[in-house]
């Protein structure tokens, strides 16, 4: 293994290791507070940011099986959160998007988790965390470059997929 090979891996090791915490801590909040699934969580965030897509979009934006999201979708429809709109063109493909109940929930879990995760950073210095959103921001751009996703992110107009304009991707 090159030296710069290392490196990177010491990056991306405690990167997994972070993602695989925070889903943990996530899932455990989801469940204790809104009695919700971290599945259900990653579905409705999918489509509270790309605002209004198909299945198929849900299941790449969470990098898992169109079958994987297609029962909890129609669970979520079920629940009132989501509404489901067949096309006119093809009643086979419909487009999904969030209602004003789902809305108002996604909100609930955006403030819940963020605070949750805030309350776990609080020491975080101001400095290390305006370097640690430059350096992210920046890798995010290098990623989104390779990503199958590039293009559904890329589109969206929801606010935080806009500040993927601050990422250096190629277009």
């Amino acid at each position: 293994m090159k030296k710069a090979d290392k490196n990177i891996s010491e990056v991306i090791a405690p990167m997994f290791a972070i993602t695989m915490e925070l889903d943990v801590i996530i899932s455990t909040l989801l469940r204790n507070k809104f009695d919700m699934s971290l599945a259900d969580f990653r579905i409705l965030r999918a489509i509270y940011m790309l605002d209004v897509c198909t299945q198929l979009e849900v299941a790449h934006f969470n990098h898992v099986s169109e079958a994987a999201v297609s029962k909890r979708i129609n669970s979520l429809v079920d629940d009132g959160l989501l509404k489901k709109v067949a096309s006119p063109k093809d009643k086979r493909k419909s487009s999904l998007s969030l209602t004003t109940k789902g809305k108002t929930l996604m909100k609930q879990l955006q403030i819940s988790v963020i605070g949750n995760t805030e309350s776990i950073l609080v020491d975080f210095s101001e400095s290390n965390r305006k370097l640690m959103k430059e350096l992210l921001t920046e890798m995010l751009g290098m990623i989104i470059n390779h990503s199958p996703n590039k293009g559904m992110l890329i589109k969206s107009k929801h606010p935080v997929l806009k500040r993927l304009q601050g990422c250096k991707i190629k277009v």
